[in-house]
């Protein structure tokens, strides 16, 4: 471990004690060594990052873990100083790469916290989740919306990476879905806007109005989502916005649950505001 590497440095004896290639493989032994530090007490450093932008409940601060890492690699010797120092070694002249191109290419991806870490002191050029979005399949995207990595700071920070913010990644899926079963979701749609009002004015507070059911169509239609030939996903927290009426999330949640049901679809509660809804 190089406790004085800013030394080497400063004094432009690095090449003959420590080459900036041997720099480099310490920088990156000490990413892993990072790792190991705190994955008993911090779970996402033993989880690839996918898993810590899912909407799992718990929504991981990368500001907050990236704190912890650079705490760790300062006090391993290498603070934003001797990184930049290292940075010379790699100057983009010739064939060689800089030192961003270089991470980027060898991509010690490891974790989100590490991830972060790069994308940070890289100028954020180093892509979050170890690959960029370009080219990425339709499935893919439905996937990570159906994870709800829209909703967690980890994830937010990833679609804003790789599609400039998280409007621009709703109204993708949205096109999506709406290509692929316009058809189906317009016809559940249509049959769900009536239980669904019945089954909430019969919730306990018969205060709703029965208009509820004008809106509850578009609503419907803008916030739902096909993960696959037999599943929806129903973002049921946008659904209430659009109502036009404040109701507990519960409320809505399992008034659309039973009026699911009373009409031939399974409707399962994945987490308050998020519906997973079975086609028959």
């Amino acid at each position: 471990m190089i406790n004085t590497y800013s030394k080497f440095f400063e004094n432009m004896t690095l090449s003959r004690k420590l080459s900036y290639e041997d720099a480099y493989k310490d920088f990156i032994n000490t990413l892993d060594d990072c790792v190991d530090f705190y994955k008993k007490d911090h779970k996402q450093f033993d989880r690839w990052y996918s898993v810590s932008a899912k909407n799992e409940g718990v929504d991981i601060s990368p500001e907050d873990d990236f704190k912890l890492v650079n705490k760790y690699m300062i006090e391993k010797g290498w603070d934003s100083k001797t990184i930049s120092e290292l940075s010379k070694g790699f100057d983009g002249k010739g064939n060689m790469l800089t030192l961003n191109q270089k991470l980027i290419e060898d991509n010690p991806s490891r974790c989100a916290p590490i991830d972060y870490y790069l994308f940070k002191i890289t100028d954020e050029e180093f892509p979050l989740q170890g690959y960029s979005w370009d080219g990425i399949e339709d499935e893919e995207l439905i996937i990570r919306y159906s994870y709800g990595f829209h909703k967690t700071k980890y994830g937010k920070v990833l679609i804003e990476q790789n599609m400039g913010n998280i409007d621009n990644f709703i109204d993708k899926i949205k096109k999506i879905t709406r290509k692929r079963n316009k058809v189906t979701i317009e016809h559940l749609a249509n049959k769900l806007a009536n239980s669904f009002t019945t089954s909430l004015r019969k919730s306990g507070d018969n205060n709703y109005p029965f208009t509820i059911i004008n809106y509850f169509y578009d609503a419907f239609i803008n916030n739902v989502v096909e993960y696959d030939d037999n599943t929806l996903y129903l973002d049921s927290i946008e659904l209430g916005n659009e109502l036009k009426y404040k109701i507990d999330q519960k409320i809505i949640d399992n008034a659309i649950v039973d009026g699911l049901e009373k009409i031939g679809f399974k409707g399962i509660v994945v987490d308050d505001g998020d519906i997973k809804i079975k086609l028959p």
